[in-house]
């Protein structure tokens, strides 16, 4: 399961500089293996998906990470002045329109102009922590959340299996 990323992670890092140092691969560490997830990593992926698509945090991150790398694609400006200016007022009208989906989805109040504050902004003292650190993180919700079907799924095969095993079905 691949999150999206606003970071593109081929141009971040040290291998992303002219001249980096090789690398060596170093060998894995022996051990046994713990679990394998080739049989539950389909159901879990079928569930990631399922959920993804109605979560409108998701989706917010999923439309900027387009943006984003929308953005990133493009390799020439205009030199005219007019041309920039209105190519600057397309990304901002794409991120508006990116932002009051997500806050249409949410029931909140629409925004006209990204500039324009929010009510919350209004009604919180300057020296209150952020309204960013209140807001859930939406890839760390979603991988709890991945990591509780794995572990449902896991004990959903192991209650299976110690049925059949008392059934004598084995």
């Amino acid at each position: 399961i691949i999150f999206p990323s606003i970071y593109d992670p081929e141009e971040i890092g040290e291998s992303a500089l002219d001249h980096a140092l090789s690398w060596d691969k170093i060998n894995a560490v022996k051990h046994r293996v713990y679990d394998d997830l080739s049989t539950s990593l389909p159901t879990i992926t079928r569930l990631f998906k399922a959920r993804s698509v109605s979560n409108p945090e998701y989706i917010y991150l999923e439309d900027q990470v387009g943006l984003a790398n929308e953005a990133r694609a493009v390799t020439e400006l205009p030199l005219n002045e007019k041309h920039r200016i209105a190519l600057r007022e397309e990304q901002k009208s794409k991120a508006l329109a990116i932002e009051n989906k997500r806050r249409k989805t949410l029931g909140e109040a629409l925004l006209a102009s990204l500039e324009e504050p929010d009510e919350d902004d209004l009604d919180s003292d300057s020296d209150s922590t952020t309204d960013e650190e209140d807001e859930p993180d939406v890839l760390l919700t979603e991988a709890g959340s991945v990591l509780v079907d794995a572990l449902l799924f896991k004990q959903q095969r192991f209650a299976t299996r110690n049925h059949k095993a008392a059934s004598g079905e084995m």
